[in-house]
């Protein structure tokens, strides 16, 4: 069974909905098989796959994956594109996060809820959920079975509704320098290795290369709960 139907990305379509997607429209089970056959890998996590391997995969020129963000890319697939901006993979969740809500609007998840310091939905002002089995079965097969119990957020300091507005700032800036590819002064990237690495009392990723030669930072593997405190840690850095 080969890759006949070739849909092209919906706007800010996830990678990991865009593999649904194409999975489904080609007759296959489920994502799994579809990733054993093309890429020898049941549980490959779709943000690893750069453009090249994709578009080899559907036969079409990259040209046909514009809009779909997060790619890999660069050396050791450790950075994502969006848009004209490169991400690194320490800042991106290694599970597909959503809002319940907007799935009751459209079928389509976004990039931008990969992205580890986005962890509320700033339309519906409420935190995202972690994908489980279930509900990503019942994306594939339509059915969208969603839980509507919201995630926990102990212990916050700031009002929900003011994370979200802080949120959508930064939203805002994320697009702008994704589109321009510059920004004035810091940009929202390096804005975030910073605090994220003074929340670790590190100085920097390569301080926290040293002490996990080991076991390194691959994914932001903050839960959602300690994703929206982070949020509220560095919230004063976001508004300068």
């Amino acid at each position: 069974m080969g890759v006949s139907v070739y849909p092209k990305p919906q706007a800010d379509q996830s990678v990991s909905c865009y593999l649904r997607n194409l999975s489904r429209r080609n007759g296959f089970a489920s994502v799994a098989l579809f990733t054993q056959l093309f890429f020898d890998d049941s549980s490959l996590v779709p943000i690893t796959l750069t453009g090249e391997e994709l578009s080899k995969t559907i036969g079409k020129q990259q040209s046909h994956l514009d809009g779909l963000d997060l790619l890999a890319s660069g050396e050791g697939r450790q950075t994502h594109t969006f848009g004209r901006l490169e991400i690194p993979r320490y800042q991106l969740c290694r599970k597909e996060r959503y809002c319940p809500e907007c799935l009751q609007e459209q079928e389509t998840c976004l990039s931008k809820w990969q992205i580890g310091w986005m962890p509320l939905c700033a339309k519906h002002k409420r935190p995202l959920h972690e994908m489980t089995k279930e509900i990503e079965r019942g994306l594939f097969l339509g059915t969208r079975i969603l839980n509507e119990e919201q995630p926990t957020h102990r212990g916050l300091l700031l009002p929900l509704n003011e994370l979200c507005e802080i949120q959508s700032t930064l939203q805002d800036r994320l697009e702008l320098e994704s589109a321009d590819g510059c920004c004035a002064g810091e940009s929202i990237v390096d804005l975030v290795d910073r605090r994220l690495f003074t929340s670790m009392r590190l100085e920097s990723v390569d301080c926290l290369s040293k002490r996990r030669r080991r076991y390194p930072l691959q994914y932001y593997d903050r839960s959602i709960e300690d994703s929206v405190l982070f949020l509220e840690y560095f919230a004063g850095q976001i508004a300068a």
